[in-house]
């Protein structure tokens, strides 16, 4: 009976949300078959054969208000992750100005990697085994729970986010400061957009963020980029400048150390159904004994509704290390609904 009840009142409330706001549900799953080796001088270890799954469910909200706002919130259930949901937000918006709170969604210009891939995927989380150390977005703050302002324009979007603690993505603390622990807090001012110009697509962003709460500890960085699209054809390069970071970590602070993340990309549509693609990225700097370069060619195949890529993935110097080198294969299948 107690089982009976409980199941009725959720399923009230549900309605009465419903009734009350327009809710949509989304979600993606995807499975990939990887095999690589463990970058190294020598001899090198192959580390099989996996079959891995990721999965993500969303929900978003969208009300109405009395004053004229729009109201929007959500929040998703993704696989891998220690909590229950993640990636809440609370926004309200007037014409083309948003304000509001976010974790991992709404402000994330500061996460941008725009360089055209087949799957989707960034060089960097494509073949993880690999474990390299480029990345654009080393010390985004978009994952951290923040506060936003966004506003679009007919040439794109700029933002500014700000995380009183940059290192923490936690839920459930609720009105409980001591419960997540001191980290430095983090701004990101960032702007994504075409410029007004047909098939291009742009981006500029800054971060700077403190560590371990120390003011006199703050690592930054500045990421511009462009991607243009024309016939069947993309192409695109992206910068990254690190200043105060350490080795390839890109995330603790070393006064006066700086390093470099570049990467290039170019794909087309051989047919309707089937994309081809090639991405080189490097990461070098006065922290970085050799330049790491990683280079990855990736096939795609669309079945009309969901992908089918394979990825092939070489690195030269993993972690800056000379001489540490990796291969690896992926085949990736994800759907989208």
């Amino acid at each position: 009976m107690k089982k009976i009840m409980l199941t009725t009142a959720l399923a009230s409330s549900m309605l009465i949300a419903t009734a009350n706001a327009e809710v949509k549900m989304s979600g993606a799953l995807e499975a990939t078959l990887g095999s690589g080796e463990t970058p190294a001088t020598g001899t090198k270890t192959n580390q099989g054969s996996t079959i891995g799954w990721e999965a993500n469910l969303s929900w978003d909200a969208t009300k109405e208000l009395d004053n004229g706002l729009t109201m929007k919130a959500g929040a998703n259930v993704e696989s891998g992750e220690s909590k229950v949901m993640d990636a809440p937000y609370m926004t309200f918006t007037s014409g083309n100005t948003t304000f509001g709170l976010a974790q991992d969604t709404v402000f994330t210009i500061d996460d941008s990697t725009i360089v055209p891939s087949v799957d989707g995927n960034n060089i960097e989380d494509a073949n993880k085994g690999l474990g390299i150390g480029f990345k654009h977005n080393g010390i985004s703050i978009h994952d951290s729970n923040l506060v936003g302002l966004s506003h679009a324009s007919d040439v794109g979007t700029f933002q500014v986010a700000y995380s009183p603690k940059a290192g923490d993505s936690s839920m459930g603390n609720d009105s409980a400061p001591s419960a997540v622990a001191k980290s430095g807090s983090g701004t990101a001012i960032g702007f994504k957009g075409s410029l007004g110009v047909e098939g291009l697509t742009a981006v500029a962003y800054t971060n700077n963020k403190d560590t371990g709460g120390l003011d006199a500890q703050e690592i930054s960085s500045t990421s511009f980029g462009a991607t243009y699209s024309f016939g069947n054809f993309k192409v695109g390069y992206q910068q990254t400048d690190y200043d105060d970071v350490a080795g390839t970590a890109l995330t603790t602070f070393s006064s006066g150390a700086e390093a470099e993340a570049k990467s290039y990309g170019i794909s087309v549509a051989a047919t309707d159904q089937i994309s081809l693609g090639i991405n080189y990225a490097e990461l070098s700097g006065t922290s970085v004994t050799s330049d790491e370069e990683t280079t990855s060619i990736t096939a795609g195949y669309d079945l009309g509704g969901a992908l089918v890529s394979l990825r092939m993935t070489e690195v030269e110097n993993k972690g800056g290390n000379t001489g540490s080198d990796g291969e690896a294969i992926e085949l990736r299948i994800k759907q989208k609904f």
